[in-house]
């Protein structure tokens, strides 16, 4: 499952997730204004090892926050390109707007 977040409520997130699965991550693209958001999703999200966090360069750049995450070991760095790979592969995906 992909989760697609642009900045509503975050604390959404884990009640919208499966259940543990190892052997099938899942994964959370943060974008738009979800990224002012990142440190709180990353504690939510802290007991959850089965989820890939990624954000979009540009919002963190836009933002002022590409520093604060950049060697981040939760959070994989993406851009746009990579975002349009991820969110055509995964099915289901939502977006929390």
């Amino acid at each position: 499952m992909l989760i697609v977040f642009l900045g509503s409520e975050y604390q959404s997130i884990p009640s919208i997730l499966p259940k543990v699965e190892i052997d099938k991550p899942h994964a959370v693209i943060i974008a738009q204004h979800g990224v002012y958001q990142l440190n709180n999703i990353l504690q939510e999200l802290d007991d959850r090892h089965d989820i890939v966090i990624h954000a979009l360069k540009r919002d963190l750049q836009a933002a002022g926050l590409l520093a604060n995450f950049a060697e981040h070991d939760r959070v994989n760095i993406i851009d746009f390109e990579e975002f349009v790979r991820l969110s055509t592969q995964h099915s289901p995906c939502i977006t929390l707007q």
